[in-house]
């Protein structure tokens, strides 16, 4: 009896173990790093340049993201999340596959315009 217990527990070691390793892996994957040193571009070059710094491309709205301000942004092996918070506060991203999107928060920021029109970046033919 005493060696039936010894097994659950280190069978209910290992299940954390691994659940931990999955939970971990998962939050790694949904968090891409990047490294990138951008002196006075606009937000769209940033944007261009962590495209080209990593295997992610960038989905946004032109009506919705104000891209046209000049941003500094030295980064290493920075999460683009933490970049994207500091460059375009007020905008949600969400990694889907390799896609990063980029949407207006509810209840401002980011936008230049009241209204959402505007033709979608990084959704043209070769792109869906």
């Amino acid at each position: 009896m005493n060696e039936h217990n010894v097994l659950k527990r280190i069978s209910r070691y290992f299940s954390v173990i691994i659940l931990c390793m999955a939970v971990t892996t998962t939050a790694v994957a949904q968090t891409p790093k990047v490294t990138v040193d951008a002196r006075n571009v606009s937000i769209k070059e940033l944007l261009q340049r962590i495209e080209a710094n990593s295997q992610y491309t960038f989905a946004y709205v032109d009506a919705e993201i104000k891209t046209d301000k000049i941003v500094s942004v030295t980064a290493t092996n920075r999460s683009i999340a933490s970049i994207i918070a500091e460059v375009l506060p007020g905008v949600n991203m969400e990694v889907k596959g390799l896609k990063i999107i980029l949407t207006r928060a509810r209840g401002g920021g980011g936008a230049s315009g009241a209204a959402s029109r505007g033709k979608p970046h990084g959704q043209g033919p070769g792109n869906r």
